[in-house]
């Protein structure tokens, strides 16, 4: 007789979601890349690309290297991403994890 495994899936991570934005400025969010390689930007958070942490993060990157200082990832509530929101974040997906899986 085989013994069964609990199958359990990846833990679902915050990378995942459509949940985060670029902050280009105070007032400014990205909205896309110009045909020249420069961020357009718009001031409504509901209209700028939505995208994941990971994604966010190379786009901040990207013009960064550029020279552009303002650049930061963001919620869509426009609050800057730190490292405690992200350590949180990952701790409700953990307890979330746990409870589907009655740990």
């Amino acid at each position: 007789m085989r013994k069964q495994v609990k199958q359990r899936r990846p833990v679902r991570v915050i990378e995942g979601f459509k949940a985060y934005l670029v902050r280009l400025d105070s007032s400014l969010f990205y909205l896309r890349t110009s045909g020249d390689g420069k961020p357009l930007g718009v001031n409504v958070p509901s209209a700028a690309w939505h995208g994941s942490y990971a994604d966010a993060d190379e786009i901040c990157q990207r013009f960064r290297a550029m020279g552009y200082t303002g650049p930061a990832v963001c919620d869509i509530y426009g609050r800057l991403v730190d490292n405690e929101s992200l350590e949180a974040e990952r701790q409700i997906q953990a307890n979330k994890a746990n409870k589907f899986w009655g740990e």
